[in-house]
């Protein structure tokens, strides 16, 4: 009989809409391991288990959680994202120190930029948008109409108001993904990340869209292309 891992496993699958050759190649294993752990004729080595978790952007709790995200795909408001980049971009930068305040160059801009990168990584990672809002392609690259107007008012400066500790608190495995994207991404220019997005398929696809809206498929596609693993 399969184990309770197996069977998480296997339902975390499915609802990602994943076969199980998607799985694979995720995890970096052959189609045909994930198919015996499926049909019980194999267990799941630690070994085989971190991969999977990795690849699906799950923690452990997920095995014995009753309110596991198999039940609980969570989206946010992005101006509630945004609002957690913000004060993470603050502490890399230490924004409070004067002294390293210049190295700080979080424009609406290059929020925006993040913020598509974002939402490319929960796409990849865990095969749902993280929020609701829709990415458009602009002549600068991809932008939230909602969210580029929160912040319009800083024009080309640097988003210097206070931290912000009123948005909604974000699962565990978001805050990993948008660290994740921080870390890679975070040090790059908002002309830099411009630059990046315009040589990829969501933007260009979208550019040729009379609503100019970015596609989520395409930026699954990009996700897989490009190979992201964060974890």
């Amino acid at each position: 009989m399969r184990d309770e891992i197996v069977e998480k496993i296997q339902e975390y699958r499915m609802r990602l809409g994943l076969s199980q050759t998607d799985l694979a190649e995720r995890m970096g294993v052959p189609q045909s391991t994930i198919a015996r752990i499926e049909r019980g004729e194999t267990g799941v080595s630690s070994k085989t288990l971190f991969r999977f978790l990795s690849a699906t952007g799950l923690d452990i709790e997920f095995i014995n959680s009753e309110d596991s995200k198999l039940n609980n795909l969570k989206q946010y408001s992005v101006l509630d994202v945004a609002k957690y980049i913000i004060e993470q971009m603050k502490r890399i930068f230490n924004f409070e120190k004067k002294s390293n305040e210049s190295y700080y160059d979080l424009t609406n801009m290059k929020l925006n930029k993040l913020i598509y990168y974002v939402q490319m990584y929960n796409l990849g990672m865990r095969g749902y948008p993280l929020f609701k809002e829709n990415l458009e392609s602009w002549d600068h690259g991809p932008v939230v109409r909602e969210l580029y107007d929160s912040y319009k008012h800083f024009v080309a400066n640097v988003i210097n108001e206070p931290i912000d500790k009123t948005y909604e608190e974000l699962d565990s495995q978001s805050k990993k993904i948008i660290d994740t994207v921080l870390e890679k991404l975070g040090y790059y220019s908002a002309y830099q990340l411009r630059a990046k997005s315009h040589k990829e398929l969501p933007w260009k696809n979208a550019m040729k869209r009379t609503n100019k809206i970015i596609s989520e498929d395409d930026m699954k596609k990009e996700y897989k292309l490009l190979n992201l693993l964060p974890f």
